[in-house]
Order: structure tokens, then sequence, then C-alpha cells
């Protein structure tokens, strides 16, 4: 037997054994419950389709969203990238710069005391004195001045401005000098310029070696 046989089965018992009157107040208020459930089951059917439709609109978009935002961060990240490379590329550069001054200042450093050696009179006796020394000097300086010319137009670049600028100095009084009278006595200029010339060039020769040596 079928649901609504069921029903009908019931109505006409209801019919048969309270009358018309209650059956049909009977059968009201079941259909009033039935329409009831059904206006509420309705409702609830229409809200889960709207949220529904509603839910997957804001996957949708919030997909894009995502999309969105990965596109972003991609661009972001090759932005990084290219910055990252060039600093990259900006540090190597530097640091050969660096490597190849550092040569520079390595091979400056080696020929200036090459060149200091030179210079210096070498001890021809066990009781050979300073002014030995520097009379020994004084009598080549037009040489000295050629030597720390050429010295200082080579290797100008890869020293200091101090150094520089002592080198100049010295230069410019072993030139004025280089005409004078060479005798045994330290006021001359010759004799004060080749003192000057062993000072400078000890100190010079100390401070090229610290900066090499960091």
């Amino acid at each position: 037997m079928t649901a609504s046989e069921i029903f009908y089965a019931f109505v006409d018992h209801v019919f048969t054994w309270f009358g018309g009157g209650v059956a049909v107040v009977f059968l009201l208020r079941y259909l009033g419950k039935l329409f009831a459930k059904w206006v509420v089951d309705s409702a609830l059917e229409e809200q889960k389709t709207k949220l529904g439709k509603e839910l997957e609109v804001k996957k949708a978009e919030l997909a894009r969203e995502l999309e969105d935002k990965k596109g972003e961060i991609a661009r972001e990240l090759e932005l990084l990238k290219g910055e990252l490379t060039r600093d990259t590329e900006t540090y190597k550069l530097k640091l050969r710069k660096q490597e190849l001054f550092f040569a520079k200042e390595v091979e400056a450093a080696s020929a200036f005391i090459e060149l200091h050696h030179e210079l210096r009179p070498p001890i021809s006796s066990d009781d050979m004195e300073y002014e030995d020394a520097c009379i020994e000097l004084a009598g080549k300086l037009f040489a000295v001045e050629g030597e720390l010319k050429r010295f200082r137009i080579k290797h100008g670049a890869a020293l200091s401005a101090d150094v520089r600028r002592d080198l100049d100095d010295l230069i410019a009084t072993v030139g004025h000098a280089k005409f004078g009278e060479v005798e045994y006595n330290s006021t001359l200029p010759p004799m004060k310029a080749a003192a000057e010339v062993l000072e400078t060039l000890g100190s010079i020769e100390e401070r090229v070696l610290a900066a090499i040596r960091g």
C-alpha cells in the first residue's frame, strides 16, 4: 500500500468515526502542517541555493585575487632577482677593481723599495758616516731627480695622497739644490737636499709597506 492510499484510508476512518466536521478540521490542520513544512523546506532550499551561488561567486573572487597576488609576487620576485643580479655584478666589479688597485699598490711598493735602495749610498767602509753618505748622494742629485720623477709618473696613481705630496716636495727640493756646490757643509742646499732625500725615502717606504699590509 502506498503512502497516499494509507492517507486516504486514514481520512476515511476519521470521517467514519468522528463525522464530517471533525474530519474537516483534522484535515485542515494536517494540511496546514504540510503546507508549513513545505514553506519552510522551500525557504531553506532557496536559502541553500542562494548561499551556494554566493559561495561560488566568493570562491571565484578569491581565486582571482589569489592569481593576482601570485602574479604580483612573481613580478616582485623578478624585480628582486634583477636587483640582486645587478648588485652582485656591481660588487664583483668593485672587488675586481680593488684587486687590480691592490696589485698596483704592491707593484708600486716593490718599485719604491728598489728605488730607495738604489739611491741610498752603500756603506763603503766601517767608518763611513752619515755626512759621507749625504755628500755622495749630493753629487748625483741630477740622477736622483730623474729617478724620482720617473717613479712618480709611473706609480703615482697607486700612491696615497700624502706620499704623492711628499714625493712632489722632494722632487722640487732636489731640483732646486742640484745646481749647488757640493762640500762637507750641511748648510749648503745640495747637502740639505741629500739629507732630506734619505729621510723622506725612509719615511715613504714605511708608509707604502704599511698600506699593503693593512
